[in-house]
């Protein structure tokens, strides 16, 4: 994952001992991100070892991993919005499909049954557009709005 998110190819560093992150090679044309948030994190004094780093990116990132059965998972996500308040997650993917797949036929139905998760069971209340998802109102700007104004530039001729 180093090597496709970064350009860092871990097989080429050595096995012991600290590496210098500000002078590691980034080869190829990937997203530069990973490996400027690595060097970051050097200049401000933490230091890694190969075997640190393959810890940290072995799934995806050094963010919160959760591993488990459905429910194993639904209560963490509980404990923690418990703990923290929040009131939602970002779900992250070690496989793009199969890990989102996943995530959806085992823990959106635990979360559902526990009342974690609320999806509208009637399609009249489903939102058809993304204003209507965010705001909740009707699927255009109200007739008072500014913004209804910009609606007719695209029809004007200069």
């Amino acid at each position: 994952m180093l090597k496709q998110w970064a350009g860092i190819d871990v097989d080429a560093l050595p096995n012991t001992g600290e590496i210098n992150l500000d002078d590691l090679p980034v080869k190829g044309q990937t997203s530069q991100h990973t490996a400027d948030y690595l060097r970051r994190l050097s200049r401000s004094g933490r230091r890694f070892t190969k075997r640190d780093l393959l810890r940290a990116y072995a799934f995806g990132g050094e963010g919160n991993v959760q591993l488990g059965t459905g429910a194993e998972i639904a209560d963490q996500l509980e404990r923690f919005r418990d703990e923290t308040g929040v009131d939602g997650f970002n779900v992250a993917y070690m496989l793009r499909q199969h890990s989102l797949d996943d995530f959806v036929q085992y823990v959106v139905p635990e979360l559902r049954a526990r009342g974690l998760l609320v999806i509208p069971a009637t399609d009249h209340s489903i939102a058809r557009t993304l204003r209507e998802k965010l705001t909740g109102t009707g699927p255009q700007l109200p007739i008072d709005h500014p913004g209804r104004r910009a609606h007719n530039l695209a029809g004007q001729t200069a």
